[in-house]
């Protein structure tokens, strides 16, 4: 990180409250760059995977609640019919 970023207060303070900063010199230790990227790409993927699982799933059941309203001629809460039509 450039030495802008713990110059702020407010980003000094969420990065000395929440993690411990350590600089990585990448043309000195890029063996320990490289590990970090890794592992950061990873974590990454993870978060990305269950964000995409868990749109689907809500997704998924939005459209069912939907369909079941619309198939009995009620509307729940207020539910729009052009809500319903792009669902």
């Amino acid at each position: 990180m450039k030495v802008e970023y713990f110059e702020d207060e407010g980003n000094s303070k969420l990065l000395n409250d929440g993690f411990v900063s350590i600089k990585v010199d990448r043309e000195v230790r890029p063996d320990v760059d490289k590990a970090i990227l890794i592992k950061v790409k990873e974590v990454c993927e993870i978060k990305k995977d269950m964000l995409v699982k868990n749109g689907t799933f809500a997704i998924e059941q939005l459209s069912e609640a939907l369909s079941t309203s619309s198939g009995s001629g009620k509307l729940t809460n207020g539910v729009s019919n052009e809500a319903l039509r792009l669902c």
